[in-house]
């Protein structure tokens, strides 16, 4: 009897396909970008769904008042309800981040 060869497909590399969980051991050898995704993903459901949309080396993440207060809290940076724009860096592994707001948010 012959044994049957499994076939797979190639894989692009270790990260071809990310996962919310995935995504988120990127963040655990920082402390204070570990604390912001586990905020994050205890009050934004949308984190998994950014994970499998990310196109390279950044989330696009839902901005609102709460994860404004993850950032405050996370990394220093104040933050107010008229924000519009804010660049920053991780002051532990720097990492960086950036909030721009789109045209509807900045209205009404």
């Amino acid at each position: 009897m012959s044994q049957k060869r499994r076939k797979t497909r190639p894989r692009s590399g270790p990260r071809s396909k990310k996962t919310g969980i995935l995504v988120a051991d990127y963040f655990t050898a920082c402390p204070r970008c570990s604390y912001f995704v586990a905020g994050y993903r205890l009050i934004q459901p949308d984190f998994d769904e950014a994970a499998r949309n990310s196109s390279g080396d950044w989330l696009d993440l839902t901005w609102n008042g709460a994860v404004g207060k993850l950032v405050q809290k996370s990394y220093g940076h104040e933050t107010d309800e008229d924000l519009q724009a804010l660049q920053g860096v991780c002051p532990d592994c720097r990492r960086a981040f950036v909030y721009e707001a789109h045209e509807e948010e900045g209205a009404g």
